[in-house]
């Protein structure tokens, strides 16, 4: 290609003059390299760069990159929600923009199983009006076998509550902060919250939190927080007032003024010399809340010993009853957990609820669920369909990017009435289980022909071909604990003379899946 001219035969394609060319029928999984000369200009011709590109092996069925805001493209329009489900966000994005397997976007799903039959999906047709961009109807294409579904979601919820007297408290969450929403605009926090709602003050008018902080955890974070919080609402954007000890940075009196809007902090690290008196104030410390409750600001107090207390002169929320009081925590770390710890916890109002409620504020969490698949063709009146489901509930758990592959052939196995050449509808689900909730992203639908998988078939090298260098992956895993999912091949738990029989088949033969 470098050195090719006008006159080397099957590469040279002659002048063009349209801003475009198309190269035909290209084969799956080839290379092909291309260069542009500029002809016509002075001193010319000018001999252009070799460039290249690799056909993908496979067909897409949906990519989720070319959604876009008007309501004609937005990604709700070709995946329409059913059940429980969601689809997108209702900001200018709609589609998930961080959280991407390939490309610049993935497709967000919450999933709300409150209601029988306790299912959430979403379906999308790919045939005629409306249809996605990928592959058409017949699935069958170019040797198509297998299905490929990436997907990810969020880890179950850590945040407890528990004790009397001496509570202990667990939690993750990304801060007590300004946490961009994923769905609309603005911020929320993310933290377990223990409360109680107050719908009156006492005699003075007053209502009073006073608790003594004993420990927090310093494993997720030196800003991870546990303390004393009043918020007007439930809602994780919600106006808030939190004072808070950290392991290392100190203590520090934030609030939310406005519901969703951004948060100010009263704190050594940002404020300076004016309250280096928060500099120091660890673990164990007496934290106070004092909230009017007519006129709806609050002060708040740190104390050594719990009767001699420092007044923090700053700024305040302005909170309107009723509104909840109590503890709260966060990891300032969504993959890890903190663990604080309260004692001498009193709250003082007109009247006070006797037990505590307790909740995740913000945090990401999902409820495991079993994620399924449904495929429907066109060939009778309401079409023929055919489900796989994930055999374990807690895939939906998992925060890190899942290639479920399915052989199109298990679709003809749970309905042989399915016609794979006329597919017209996709559908992707979660459940059904009661109470399951959360959120999964479905990124880059595919469909492949035959490929080397290791893991899959008794091809354990990678190489795409069983011989002795997979029996000795085998021999070195014999009857050995734990067992190796990637080489037992029956999926008995065992390495044994079951998983030896079908690499035999296999002997001196291509692996390719599916099998």
């Amino acid at each position: 290609m470098t050195n090719a001219t006008t006159g080397t035969a099957g590469i040279y394609k002659g002048n063009q003059t349209a801003l475009a060319y198309a190269p035909g029928t290209l084969e799956k999984g080839r290379t092909y390299y291309w260069r542009i000369d500029e002809v016509g200009a002075p001193d010319g011709p000018w001999k252009g760069e070799v460039w290249s590109f690799t056909v993908a092996t496979f067909e897409f069925v949906d990519d989720f990159e070319g959604y876009t805001n008007p309501p004609s493209n937005r990604i709700s329009t070709f995946w329409v929600k059913g059940g429980g489900g969601t689809v997108g966000y209702i900001n200018a994005n709609y589609c998930e923009t961080t959280i991407v397997h390939g490309g610049l976007q993935s497709m967000p799903f919450d999933y709300n199983n409150l209601v029988s039959p306790y299912d959430s999906n979403a379906s999308a047709i790919t045939v005629g009006t409306s249809s996605l961009a990928g592959i058409d109807d017949d699935w069958t294409i170019n040797n198509s076998k297998s299905l490929e579904i990436w997907y990810r979601g969020w880890p179950a919820s850590v945040g407890s509550f528990t004790g009397s007297g001496t509570y202990t408290m667990t939690a993750s969450g990304e801060d007590v902060w300004d946490i961009a929403n994923l769905r609309g605009t603005g911020y929320h926090d993310e933290c377990h919250f223990a409360y109680k709602r107050i719908d009156n003050g006492d005699a003075y008018g007053y209502v009073t939190i006073i608790a003594k902080v004993d420990s927090i955890s310093d494993d997720t974070s030196p800003w991870a927080k546990a303390g004393l919080m009043v918020r007007q609402s439930l809602d994780a954007g919600s106006k808030n007032g939190f004072l808070c000890i950290t392991p290392e940075m100190g203590a520090a009196w934030q609030y939310r003024e406005v519901d969703s809007d951004v948060s100010t902090s009263y704190d050594y690290y940002s404020r300076g010399e004016e309250f280096i008196g928060l500099k120091d104030v660890n673990d164990p410390y007496w934290l106070k809340l004092e909230i009017n409750a007519s006129g709806g600001y609050v002060d708040a107090y740190y104390s050594v010993d719990g009767s001699s207390w420092e007044y923090i002169s700053a700024g305040t929320p302005m909170m309107t009853l009723p509104f909840y009081v109590g503890l709260a925590a966060t990891a300032h770390n969504s993959t890890a957990t903190c663990t604080a710890q309260f004692s001498n916890v009193t709250i003082t109002a007109g009247s006070v609820p006797s037990s505590w409620s307790n909740q995740d504020l913000g945090i990401k969490s999902n409820i495991a669920a079993p994620l399924y698949v449904t495929l429907q063709d066109d060939s009778t009146v309401g079409g023929d369909k055919a489900t796989i489901t994930q055999p374990d509930a807690n895939e939906a758990l998992r925060t890190e990017w899942q290639a479920w592959d399915i052989p199109l052939n298990d679709f003809k196995v749970a309905n042989p009435n399915l016609n794979l050449n006329k597919i017209k509808k996709i559908t992707l689900g979660v459940g059904p289980k009661s109470g399951a909730k959360g959120t999964i992203y479905f990124d880059d639908i595919r469909l492949y022909p035959p490929r080397c998988m290791p893991g899959k078939t008794p091809d354990f090298t990678g190489d795409c071909f069983v011989d002795y260098n997979d029996l000795r992956e085998m021999a070195n895993k014999w009857l050995g604990s734990p067992v190796d999912p990637t080489i037992d091949l029956n999926q008995d738990d065992k390495i044994n003379l079951g998983d030896f029989a079908i690499l035999a088949e296999y002997w001196f033969e291509e692996a390719l899946w599916p099998l």
